[in-house]
């Protein structure tokens, strides 16, 4: 039905056809109308979506609303939100991965793909929580300063663990609204990997954005160190607020996709170590929240 540019009409000719196969099985169901607009199946295939209107589905579409934080993460959240059931992705990924391993007899290379899928998703929730307590750290420490006006290298001196965070949010903003960033010679979204093994349980590596890693590249701790001379207090106050809501929404969404991996594989004996380790990421995450 013209492929993902058509999301709204898609979902609303797959509620009429649920609706129909309800009232087929004797369902009783509220009475249906078809919808008025379905996109004809006829015809060239639509080319597959940029990262920016990805970028803007993502933000558009309630179960999400944010900016995630590299190309990579936006694919997958894309994804997830186009299937609309993660569990049943983390499924065939370990189905692919197997029969590439060679089937039934390398089972465990299946399960270690669904683990590394859990994992990924945890390192964008930590990444997630962590940017969303250094920025309500920095507005807290704002409200000592009556002066909107003044830099805030005027006010704080010293540099602030948030300013990465505010600096990512306000490049990949610009760069979801124009497709480019001002200054920035070079991708903002663009993934990292801090990888420390390849063998071995638990973790392999951490993904990380070009702002927030352990060891950013020299553009992006010269684009961090600039920030605070040419943000005022007031626009870092009012970025401050809508980078805050959009840790918190890409924090809940993370969580949620772990709890609907920990419930789509909680009866499935060979992967109650993958249950495990869910279940201990929520408990935690949700303490900490």
């Amino acid at each position: 039905y013209g492929g993902v540019r058509h999301r709204n009409e898609a979902h609303a000719y797959r509620e009429f056809l649920t609706k129909r196969v309800e009232a087929l099985q004797g369902v009783e169901v509220p009475p249906i109308e078809e919808p008025t607009s379905i996109p004809s199946p006829v015809g060239k295939e639509l080319p597959e979506l940029s990262i920016i209107e990805r970028l803007e589905a993502i933000q558009n579409d309630p179960r999400a609303g944010f900016l995630p934080a590299t190309r990579r993460e936006a694919n997958q959240v894309f994804a997830w939100l186009d299937e609309s059931d993660i569990g049943e992705q983390v499924l065939e990924a370990q189905n692919h991965r197997q029969k590439i391993a060679g089937g039934g007899g390398n089972w465990r290379d299946g399960i270690r793909t669904v683990e590394s899928i859990l994992y990924e998703v945890t390192d964008y929730l930590v990444n997630a929580m962590n940017s969303h307590k250094s920025l309500s750290d920095l507005q807290l420490r704002l409200t000592e300063f009556p002066n909107p006006k003044v830099t805030l290298a005027e006010e704080m001196g010293e540099q602030h663990p948030a300013e990465a965070v505010l600096a990512r949010f306000k490049d990949i903003s610009e760069y979801a609204a124009s497709g480019k960033v001002a200054g920035l010679k070079r991708l903002p979204m663009r993934t990292r990997e801090d990888r420390w093994t390849r063998e071995g349980d638990g973790p392999h590596k951490r993904i990380e954005d070009q702002y927030t890693a352990k060891e950013p590249k020299p553009a992006f701790v010269k684009r961090i160190a600039q920030l605070p001379y040419t943000l005022t207090i007031r626009g870092a106050r009012e970025l401050l607020s809508k980078a805050l809501e959009n840790e918190e929404k890409r924090s809940t969404f993370m969580l949620e996709q772990i709890d609907i991996i920990r419930k789509s594989l909680a009866n499935k004996r060979l992967f109650a170590n993958v249950v495990d380790i869910a279940d201990a990421t929520i408990t935690e995450h949700r303490r900490v929240s």
